[in-house]
This record gives structure tokens, C-alpha cells and sequence, in this order.
């Protein structure tokens, strides 16, 4: 039989590695634990099946994580990537100050200092600038990691999208009466709009930044008193 030529391994490189890492389950920032809301948007029935939780899933994507996270990330990468360290301060404190319930003020910060223990422990070059920003938000120490390791912003826009929506249909799948096969399915309808968020964010002006959905706010503030909650927020 004729040797089949691999790929050209050449082509896959260490920095596509790190990208593969930042995006890995096993990454120890806890993202698992939180719902942003959508556990109270579904036991008010707001969200009682997979069509509902795909119209909810979209609608904050394009008119909540864009605005905030995606513009945000875009500037901090920037930020990071010219050594401009007053716009990484700058940038960090609206990250910080736009969460608008404790749960999602508690989340960020949360998960930016797990992000951080990791980017320490990996002898970051931005260790000793890390430790100067305090409160430090998860966008931004994602931003440190991305430039660090030579990522390109739209892959950094891309892994964080990515993370952020398979996390939610995790959601629907443990609340909803779904199974695997129907979250796929999600999964993959739903990351047809990546690209399109993509490209969105690269237009988002400064003074947009901080869009608010007011129904996933009254969720996450509701979720603070229910009574029996899987996700801490």
C-alpha cells in the first residue's frame, strides 16, 4: 500500500497549542459554576426549552457580551501588546466597574484571580504588572495571556466567544430536559454568529462599551434569593 503523507505538522505550532490550553476544561478559573442569569431565566420559565435558551444565548451574545467583554478584550490585548500600561489600568477599571449585580461583579473577580494564580504559576512576563492591578478582571488577565503567548486578537476573540457559549448550553443541559445530542446541535448552530461577533467587536466605539440587557440584570439579581440554585450566579 502507497505511505499516506501526513499533514504538514509544521503548521501546527506551539502558539496553536496555547490557544487549545486557554480553552480547556481543565483551565482552574471555575467558569463551570456560573450561569450569568440563565439559571433564574429558567426557573422563572423565561427559558423552557432548547429554542428559548438559543434566543436567549444569542440575544446576550450580540447585545451584552459584545458591547462589554469582546470590546473590552479587543482594547486590552492592544493594551497589552504596546506595553501601554495606563490604557491596561484604564480598561481594567471599566471592566471592573460595568458588572452590574454583585453575582456578576463576584464572578469576574473570581475567575480573573483563578486566571491569575495560573498565569503566576506559568512565570508569566506580566507577573510583576499583574500584581499591581487589583481588582483585576477576567478580560483582562485573558488579554495578558493571549499576548503573552502570541495570539492573534481575532483567535483571542474567538477562544473567549467559544468558552462563553459552550459554557451556557452546559447550563441547558444540566436544567433543561435535553440531551447531549440536542446541546450539540446548539453548539453548532450557534457558533455560526462567532464570526459575526468577530467582526462586530472590531467596530464597537469607546463610548458603547457597557450595553446592558436589562432582563439578564433582573436575572442575575433574582438568582442572588432563589431558592435552590445549582450555579453561584
Amino acid at each position: 500500500m502507497p505511505e499516506i503523507a501526513p499533514d504538514n505538522v509544521h503548521n501546527i505550532d506551539l502558539r496553536r497549542m496555547r490557544l487549545f490550553q486557554i480553552n480547556s476544561a481543565l483551565l482552574p478559573v471555575g467558569g463551570f459554576s456560573y450561569s450569568q442569569g440563565l439559571e433564574t431565566a429558567i426557573d422563572q420559565q423565561w427559558v423552557h426549552n432548547p429554542e428559548s435558551g438559543a434566543n436567549w444565548i444569542q440575544a446576550t451574545a450580540k447585545h451584552s457580551l459584545l458591547y462589554n467583554d469582546l470590546a473590552l478584550l479587543k482594547r486590552l490585548h492592544h493594551a497589552f501588546s504596546t506595553a501601554n500600561n495606563e490604557a491596561v489600568e484604564y480598561w481594567n477599571q471599566l471592566s471592573v466597574a460595568i458588572r452590574e449585580t454583585r453575582e456578576l461583579a463576584a464572578e469576574d473577580k473570581d475567575t480573573a484571580q483563578s486566571f491569575k494564580r495560573v498565569l503566576l504559576s506559568l512565570n508569566s512576563k506580566f507577573t510583576e504588572q499583574l500584581q499591581t492591578i487589583r481588582p483585576i478582571s477576567y478580560v483582562t488577565a485573558y488579554a495578558a495571556y493571549g499576548v503573552e503567548h502570541q495570539l492573534l486578537i481575532n483567535e483571542c476573540l474567538a477562544s473567549f466567544i467559544w468558552s462563553w457559549l459552550e459554557n451556557q448550553i452546559q447550563v441547558l443541559l444540566k436544567l433543561l430536559p435535553m440531551g447531549q445530542a440536542a446541546g450539540q446541535q446548539l453548539m453548532f448552530r450557534l457558533s455560526e454568529d462567532l464570526i459575526e461577533l468577530i467582526h462586530d467587536a472590531h467596530e464597537i466605539e469607546d463610548d458603547q462599551i457597557g450595553f446592558s440587557l436589562p432582563g439578564v440584570v433582573h436575572a442575575s439579581a433574582k438568582h442572588e434569593q432563589q431558592y435552590s440554585r445549582l450555579f453561584r450566579s
